[in-house]
């Protein structure tokens, strides 16, 4: 009596390979340009929990970030990563894990993940005392200020964006920034307060990468400088006001030109003699107008005053002083006893 079909089945262990990478814009997409990530541990989740359990089979990443898993088993099974702090993982996304079934001796290939890290953004804000633009050796920082990440684009800080206010060095530190969106960074400017820098439009437009801290993000500002002072009737013509004695002038017209002579602004002296400019700091000369019949006695020849206005530094007692000639009249006359 013969007995066939008596018959033996044989089988491999399969093999999972991919590689771990660093998405440095967080699209989930391999760019040429972006680097694997070693250390990382691949594990096969029999058991379906999400966490890397004794028995189930993994490799770590080697140094270009990629794996092999030997000796995994006949069947359908999640394939996953182990999460590490301060890691977020891009691809695959929803769910984040490759579902393979697995066959005898088979290698299952390109089963890759990617991963990236939250940007940040730091700099300082600075008084900018000259309003050039420029920060300058002596120029401090500003404490208090607000800074942020414009994350809904509106141009405003809402509840939404990411922010900073600066410390007693006027230092700022943005963090937890989406990598791979391009955001600005402004400035919430104050009261009274001028942007010097950065100039036109005032912000920084910014794609932020995985993981990296953009630097010297920096922000400038200035006040205006209130000059002021009086005109007044210098009546015994020496060049120095004496108060209350010699009177203010109104109605005198101040001048006011650049570095380059160019004319800036002009006022009229109003009641004794008092006048003001609210200027951008820099250097101005300040010159009166003459009048018909009238000498100046203050300041000294050349009778203007030029002067360096410093960013929140007012500038007051900007004296001028005028005299007229004076008359004496009076009568010669025969003495005849």
């Amino acid at each position: 009596t013969p007995s066939p079909d008596n018959n033996f089945g044989n089988y491999q262990k399969a093999f999972k390979t991919g590689m771990k990478w660093h998405d440095l814009n967080a699209d989930g997409v391999k760019d040429a340009e972006e680097p694997g990530l070693p250390g990382w541990t691949i594990y096969v989740d029999y058991n379906e929990t999400g966490s890397h359990d004794i028995g189930e089979p993994s490799a770590v990443t080697d140094s270009g970030g990629m794996y092999t898993i030997t000796g995994v088993a006949i069947g359908t099974w999640q394939v996953r990563e182990v999460g590490q702090n301060d890691w977020f993982q891009s691809y695959p996304a929803d769910p984040p894990y490759h579902t393979d079934t697995f066959t005898s001796g088979e290698t299952e290939r390109d089963n890759n993940f990617g991963n990236y890290q939250l940007a940040s953004k730091s700099g300082t804000k600075f008084h900018d005392l000259n309003a050039n633009g420029v920060w300058d050796a002596l120029e401090p920082g500003l404490e208090g200020w607000t800074i942020y990440v414009d994350v809904d684009g509106s141009g405003t800080l809402t509840g939404g964006d990411l922010s900073d206010v600066t410390d007693v060095n006027g230092d700022y530190l943005i963090e937890g920034i989406m990598p791979g969106v391009e955001y600005t960074v402004r400035e919430v400017l104050k009261a009274d307060w001028f942007q010097s820098f950065p100039a036109d439009p005032g912000y920084y437009t910014e794609t932020f990468i995985s993981g990296v801290e953009e630097l010297d993000n920096d922000f400038g500002n200035y006040q205006k400088v209130l000059k002021s002072g009086y005109k007044w009737e210098d009546l015994n013509a020496d060049g120095i006001w004496q108060q209350p004695e010699e009177p203010g002038l109104p109605g005198w017209t101040i001048n006011v030109s650049d570095a380059a002579g160019a004319p800036v602004d002009s006022t009229v002296t109003g009641t004794g003699g008092y006048y003001e400019f609210l200027l951008k700091p820099g250097t101005y000369t300040f010159a009166e107008v003459l009048q018909t019949d009238w000498f100046q006695s203050w300041p000294e020849s050349p009778g203007t005053i030029t002067e360096t206005l410093v960013s929140g530094t007012p500038s007051p007692d900007n004296n001028s002083g005028n005299y007229q000639k004076a008359f004496k009249t009076g009568m010669k006359w025969h003495d005849l006893n």
